[in-house]
C-alpha cells in the first residue's frame, strides 16, 4: 500500500487505495511528537470562489484497510501550507476571528486547551487534497483535557458575518443547524462542496434545543431540535475522529441530497465518544446520523441519548456502511441501517448500496441503563416503505458481542434484528448473543412489514442464548453451528478462561460473491475495539487483534 509522508505534516499518512483514483485519508502508523515551535502563519488571502467538485471514482477497494494506532496524543501540528495557532497567549486568543472561510489544502489550525470553552458557531467551506487535507486539530494541556467548543450562548465567527456565509438562501437556512456548520460559500459555484476535512481532539457541545446563539445579524436565536454538533449540508472524505460530542440535538449529521453536486461520499468516524445528545420526546434527533455513499465508523463509543430522547444511537441511510470495532450502547436502537431518503443517484446507484457490513463490536442493550434499552437493535433495510429504496439485499454481522439485559417487568419482550421484507437478509457467524433477565428474547422484529418477512441465516459457528421465534423473520440454520447452553462473559464482555467459544471462529466468508468494490481481504476482522488510556473521558479506539479464531469481538485473552 503505498503511503505519502507530509513533510510538516509528518504524522499523518496517506493510503492510496489501488484503483481508486483519489485517495482516502487513513490512520496513521505512528504518533506524532509535538512540534520544537508551531509558526503562525500570516493571515490568508480570500481564496477565489469554489468550482463544482467532481464525484470520486466508486471503483477501488471498500473499505480502507484500518491501521493501527487509531488514537494518538492530541499535539500541535504544522500544516503543509499555513497554520493557525488559537488560545491563551497564541496569535488568535478565540475563534471568533480565525479565517475559516480562507482554508485552503494543506492548512492547519491548532485549538489550545483553554479552561473557558470557545464559544463560536464556525462556518467551513474548506477544500484539501488527499495529500494536504484541512486539519481542525485541538490540543490538549498537560493533563490530556481537551479543548471544548460549546454553542452554548455562542457568537458566530467574524469571517461568516463578513463574506455574508449565512446570507445565502441555503445558508440562512442551516444558521442555527449546528455549532460547526458545512456548506459552500456565497460565491461558490452550485455542486462546490467541503472535501478532505479532518476535526479531531476536539469537545464539541451546547447546540441543544432552547440553547440561544447570536447569529450573524446580532439578533438572539434558539436552536431547534433537529441541530447538532456536527452538521454538513455535503461534503467528500470528511474525517472526524477523536472528538468527545455531547449535549447536541444531534452528534453528528451529515446530509446526501438529491443530486451528484448535494450528495456527500466518504464520510469517516473513527475514535470518537459520542453520547448525550438527543431531543428529549423526539425520535428524530440521534447520537450519530449520516447520509451518503459509503460511510465508515471504527473505533468509536456511541452511547446513549440525554435523558427522554426517543432517537437512536446510530443511524445511517448510506450505501455500504461499514461498522466496526465500535463500543455502542443502545437507545431506541443501536444500529439503524435504513434507505437513502433524499434520492441520491449517486447513493442509491451505488452497487454497494444493497449491502453491509457490521463486525467487531461490543453492542450493549440493557434496560438499567438511564435511557432504558432497545426492543430491536439492529435493524436493515429502510423506514420510508418505499420498499424499492430499502436495502435489498444481506448484511453481514459477524464477530460481534451482543449483550442484552432486561427483566420482564421492564421489556416482556425484545428483538435483535429488525427487518421489513423478504428482499433483506442478514447473515450471522462468529458472534455471540448474550441474553440476562427474564424477558423473552426473539430473533427478530418486522417494522413496518410489507407482508413478508426477511431471512436470518446463521453460517459458521455462533453462541446464542436461548430465543423464542416470533414469526417476525425465516431461520436458516443450514450452515450454521450452535455453540451450547447460554453464553457466559468476563464482566468487561471478554471471553473467560476455558470458554467454549475460543478457537470456535473462522475469517468472513460471505456465501456469495460480493460486487467488486468490496473488498474481502479488507473486511477480514484484524482488530478490535479498545477504550484506551483517558484523562477525563474515555478515548475509544482499537488496537490490532490477537487471532479472529475466537467468537466475539474480542480475541482471547
Amino acid at each position: 500500500m503505498p503511503t505519502t509522508a507530509l513533510p510538516k505534516i509528518g504524522v499523518i499518512l496517506l493510503a492510496a487505495l489501488a484503483g481508486l483514483g483519489t485517495a482516502l485519508p487513513v490512520v496513521a502508523a505512528t504518533c506524532p511528537t509535538a512540534p520544537v515551535s508551531v509558526p503562525d502563519s500570516p493571515a490568508p488571502r480570500t481564496p477565489p470562489a469554489g468550482a463544482p467538485v467532481p464525484a470520486p471514482s466508486l471503483s477501488g477497494a471498500w473499505p480502507s484497510l484500518a491501521m493501527p494506532p487509531s488514537r494518538c496524543p492530541a499535539v500541535a501540528l504544522v500544516g503543509v501550507h499555513a497554520t493557525y495557532n488559537v488560545g491563551p497567549g497564541k496569535h488568535y486568543t478565540s475563534l471568533i476571528d480565525v479565517p475559516w472561510l480562507d482554508l485552503v489544502a494543506g492548512d492547519v489550525v491548532n485549538i489550545y486547551y483553554s479552561p473557558t470553552p470557545y464559544a463560536t458557531k464556525i462556518a467551513l467551506r474548506a477544500a484539501g487534497t488527499a495529500a494536504k487535507p484541512v486539519i481542525i486539530n485541538g490540543v490538549a494541556d498537560s493533563k490530556g483535557r481537551l479543548p471544548t467548543i460549546t454553542g452554548k450562548n455562542a457568537v458566530t465567527a467574524a469571517d461568516a458575518i463578513k463574506q455574508k456565509f449565512f446570507t445565502s438562501s441555503g445558508g440562512s437556512t442551516i444558521e442555527p443547524f449546528g455549532v460547526i456548520v458545512m456548506y459552500r460559500g456565497l460565491n461558490d459555484q452550485y455542486g462546490y462542496k467541503p472535501t478532505y476535512v479532518t476535526i479531531q481532539n476536539l469537545r464539541i457541545t451546547g447546540a441543544a434545543p432552547g440553547n440561544k446563539f447570536t447569529d450573524h445579524t446580532g439578533a438572539t436565536q434558539t436552536y431547534p431540535e433537529f441541530t447538532g454538533g456536527f452538521y454538513a449540508v455535503a461534503a467528500q472524505y470528511l474525517t472526524i475522529q477523536n472528538n468527545e460530542i455531547f449535549g447536541n440535538g444531534l452528534g453528528v449529521f451529515v446530509n446526501d441530497q438529491n443530486d451528484t453536486p448535494g450528495t456527500s461520499f466518504f464520510t469517516t468516524l473513527r475514535g470518537n465518544y459520542i453520547h448525550g445528545n438527543g431531543a428529549p420526546g423526539s425520535f428524530l434527533e440521534h447520537n450519530v446520523y449520516v447520509q451518503g455513499v459509503r460511510s465508515l465508523y471504527e473505533g468509536n463509543y456511541i452511547g446513549q441519548l440525554v435523558a427522554g430522547a426517543q432517537g437512536g444511537s446510530l443511524k445511517d441511510r448510506s450505501s455500504g456502511p461499514v461498522v466496526r470495532y465500535n463500543y455502542i450502547v443502545s437507545a431506541a436502537r443501536a444500529i439503524d441501517l435504513v434507505d437513502s431518503e433524499n434520492g441520491s443517484p449517486d447513493t442509491n446507484n451505488d452497487p454497494l448500496y444493497n449491502y453491509g457490513w457490521v463486525y467487531g463490536n461490543v453492542i450493549v442493550d440493557d434496560f438499567s441503563n438511564p435511557g432504558g434499552g432497545s426492543g430491536d437493535l439492529i435493524h436493515w433495510g429502510g423506514d420510508s416503505t418505499n420498499y424499492a429504496t430499502y436495502h435489498n439485499g444481506p448484511l453481514y454481522f459477524y464477530d460481534n458481542t451482543v449483550v442484552v439485559k432486561a427483566t420482564q417487568a421492564q421489556a416482556y419482550s425484545l428483538a435483535v434484528f429488525d427487518m421489513a421484507s423478504n428482499k433483506q437478509t442478514i447473515v450471522a457467524s462468529n458472534n455471540i448473543i448474550a441474553h440476562s433477565g427474564t424477558s423473552v428474547l426473539n430473533p427478530c422484529y418486522a417494522s413496518l412489514p410489507n407482508g413478508t418477512v426477511g431471512v436470518l441465516k446463521f453460517d459458521d459457528t455462533n453462541w446464542v442464548a436461548h430465543y423464542t421465534s416470533n414469526g417476525d423473520c425465516t431461520i436458516d440454520k443450514s450452515a450454521g453451528t450452535f455453540l451450547a447452553g447460554n453464553p457466559v462473559l468476563a464482566t468487561d464482555d471478554h471471553l473467560p478462561t476455558g470458554s467454549p467459544a475460543i478457537g470456535k471462529g473462522v475469517a468472513f466468508a460471505p456465501p456469495q460473491a460480493l460486487p467488486k468494490p468490496a473488498s474481502v481481504a479488507d473486511l477480514q476482522v484484524k482488530d478490535q475495539y479498545t477504550p484506551g488510556p483517558y484523562a477525563t473521558a474515555p478515548r475509544p479506539a482499537f488496537v490490532a487483534r490477537k487471532t479472529p479464531s475466537d467468537l466475539g469481538s474480542y480475541s482471547y485473552p
